[in-house]
């Protein structure tokens, strides 16, 4: 039995330890605190250089964010992280709307917004300019969008003047030979003409420009309704719009078809339709996706000769609120229980993965060209996401 150390008893058994062994860790112990001055050292000339070098810039873009092409509103801006879109997401200044109520990502990188106040506004985000279309005389409120690819046009809900049945009389009244109050009287005389008017809801056609180019009658069942809700979207294939209606009391879906002829295909009491979307065209049928939000689900309903021959729920999401397709078929649902938008799967509707996480009850969605819109219209808050 080995015998303990006599000068230190509580290492029974130990050997002794010699010098060179005790040289040996010395040594060990330098060349590590060596190395890791060495890499402490590189570290910081590292982080040095990234902060006095310039981030790198986009094509075609300066360092200094352009101004806004717009002689109405000037100073406006688009907030992003960076210069260009080599980020996850850019925010929009809210300053650029007043009542934002809808919006659509188009081709190319451009954006739509549709403004209760301020009209229509189209931006590119690459190159940050923005064109608007204020309202006149002729058009007023405009309520939903969609977009036709192949023609290259802009699909919008707005209300129009339509003549009354009792008009005003257009003769501007005569004045005095003093001519004192010659355009008190012809101010007048416009607002009797404006009241005069009755305003109707009509889809008017757009380009790229903003340049009106001709309309069509909304469905007349309508007319005199209660709307509070309305959504439309195109489908490339058929070649018809579908327009998605809600009253107070039923939910209606209208298909407008290559005649422009005007066709109730479905109606439902107690529904309310947030959203629609075109999903597939198999054969003469045409699947659109739905939002029901009285009852937080989806259904995907059947499309035959104007009429709906079928229609079952989707489980989506627990509480969905608002759903976007894209040009290549990407399926993008909000979910209002998790504040969170993902992308789902044709087949089974189960979402494949995160996009954004959003921080309001109410959004409206819009996906196009690998980026996502994001609208929370009650705060004027829009967002723009990479999803690609």
């Amino acid at each position: 039995m080995a015998s303990g150390n006599p000068e230190n008893p509580g290492w029974a058994g130990a050997p002794p330890c010699g010098e060179a062994a005790g040289l040996k860790l010395r040594q060990n112990t330098q060349e590590a605190l060596e190395l890791v001055d060495r890499l402490c050292e590189q570290t910081q000339q590292q982080q040095s250089l990234n902060r006095s070098a310039p981030p790198p810039l986009p094509n075609n873009t300066t360092s200094a964010s352009p101004p806004i092409t717009n002689g109405n509103l000037p100073g406006e801006t688009i907030s992003s992280n960076d210069n260009g879109l080599n980020v996850d997401s850019i925010r929009i200044n809210s300053d650029l709307m007043k009542d934002p109520v809808d919006c659509i990502m188009l081709p190319e990188k451009r954006l739509l917004v549709l403004d209760d106040e301020w009209g229509l506004m189209l931006m590119c985000l690459e190159t940050r300019s923005v064109q608007r279309a204020m309202p006149t005389s002729q058009w007023r409120h405009p309520i939903c969008a969609t977009y036709i690819r192949e023609t290259q046009h802009i699909l919008v809900l707005i209300e129009c003047p339509v003549k009354s049945e009792t008009p005003a009389s257009t003769d501007v009244p005569e004045t005095g030979s003093n001519g004192v109050n010659e355009s008190e009287s012809k101010e007048n005389h416009i607002e009797e003409v404006l009241k005069s008017e009755d305003y109707d809801r009509f889809i008017c056609r757009f380009d790229l420009e903003l340049k009106f180019i001709n309309r069509i009658e909304a469905p007349k069942y309508i007319r005199d309704k209660v709307v509070s809700n309305c959504r439309m979207c195109y489908s490339e294939t058929t070649k018809c719009l579908y327009l998605a209606v809600s009253t107070p009391t039923e939910g209606l879906l209208y298909e407008l078809n290559s005649d422009c002829r005007w066709t109730e295909a479905y109606g439902i009491r107690g529904h309310h339709f947030m959203e629609i979307q075109p999903f597939a065209v198999v054969g003469p049928v045409t699947e659109l996706l739905l939002v029901e939000s009285k009852r937080n689900y989806v259904f995907l309903v059947s499309v035959y000769e104007s009429k709906v021959v079928n229609k079952r729920m989707v489980a989506a999401s627990e509480r969905p609120g608002s759903l976007a397709v894209d040009e290549q078929g990407n399926l993008f649902v909000f979910d209002k229980a998790t504040s969170k938008v993902g992308q789902h799967s044709r087949v089974h509707y189960n979402k494949v993965r995160e996009v954004a996480v959003v921080d309001r009850a109410q959004c409206h969605i819009s996906a196009a060209g690998g980026l996502l819109a994001l609208l929370s219209r009650n705060v004027k808050e829009l967002k723009i996401y990479r999803y690609n």
